[in-house]
């Protein structure tokens, strides 16, 4: 049975500053085909470099806690709104769909599942390593 994951979030301007990556990057451990990836990546738009790093400043998540996140970020801080793209919860899901592995450049299904609200089973989806 899965268990519903809980995420509580403080928002500090320097969290909120690395919200605004310029390209898509690889660590410095990661393989190479994830740098490959990375390097390969000429137009990463302002939306799929957001839904890139709130996967790895707040860590693995479902669609439903993605969103939930990404309403406290907006709601919480007016300064976040000039780095928050505005978008819906189904905007949301399409980008994290259009970076997520093998057809995008750095999220994948974590193969654990938890439940959402309405009592269904979610995918929580992760950053590719």
């Amino acid at each position: 049975m899965a268990r519903r994951m809980e995420q509580a979030h403080n928002h500090s301007p320097e969290q909120l500053a690395m919200f605004n990556p310029s390209r898509a990057v690889a660590r410095r451990n990661d393989p190479e085909t994830s740098k490959a990836a990375a390097a390969g990546v000429q137009h990463l738009r302002a939306s799929h470099r957001f839904v890139l790093q709130l996967f790895r400043t707040y860590g693995p998540m479902t669609d439903e806690q993605a969103w939930g996140t990404y309403l406290n970020l907006f709601i919480d801080s007016s300064a976040a709104r000039e780095l928050v793209p505005r978008m819906s919860p189904s905007g949301l899901r399409s980008r994290r769909a259009e970076v997520t592995e093998p057809r995008g450049v750095g999220i994948r299904d974590s193969g654990r599942r938890c439940r959402t609200a309405g009592g269904r089973n979610a995918v929580v989806w992760e950053l590719a390593e």
